[in-house]
């Protein structure tokens, strides 16, 4: 497979090969908004500014029309593969939103699995990468996984039949220091 550009970004922040198990395959665009701000792959934004619950769109690439497949469903991740902090990422990764049987164009209508909570690092500089798989089918049985932090993204995937990411972004978030 060739490397795609969300799979370099994702390399170069040193989130490959750490967060996730495979290169992400760039068959569908994911676009995340926090308010009318839409998030670009490797910026830094404010805890502030990521507060807000996200909103986001599906598409499939490369084209980027929003049918994303008519029938198809995507599970939505967001992780923090730094908590607490980059230098002692003990609660690594933290889980910090999970949707499942979102559907492309609009995943708002996805069964919220773990509910949103905003970026809050006590200590350094952290990546918040969100990830869409494309399910193979509907996600049944699914459970609430028993905490946040430790999250196994790859175990928590293969688990559910999730291949390697269709699609993901990241933005950094830096701790207030004092």
């Amino acid at each position: 497979m060739a490397t795609t550009d969300s799979t370099a970004d994702l390399a170069a922040a040193g989130l490959i090969p750490g967060t996730l198990a495979a290169a992400v395959t760039e068959d569908a665009r994911l676009s995340v908004r926090y308010g009318g701000h839409a998030v670009v792959r490797g910026e830094a934004l404010s805890a502030d500014a990521a507060t807000p619950a996200p909103t986001f769109e599906l598409a499939d690439s490369p084209a980027g029309s929003p049918s994303a497949s008519g029938g198809t469903a995507f599970t939505l991740m967001c992780v923090d593969p730094h908590a607490p902090s980059p230098d002692k990422p003990s609660l690594a990764p933290w889980l910090h939103a999970l949707t499942v049987n979102a559907p492309g164009p609009d995943p708002s209508r996805g069964e919220e699995i773990v509910t949103y909570t905003p970026p809050s690092p006590p200590h350094g500089r952290h990546a918040y990468v969100w990830l869409a798989y494309r399910q193979p089918g509907p996600l049944t049985g699914v459970r609430t996984p028993k905490a946040r932090a430790r999250f196994q993204v790859k175990a928590w995937a293969r688990d559910h039949g999730l291949d390697a990411p269709s699609a993901a972004t990241f933005f950094w978030v830096s701790a207030e220091e004092e």
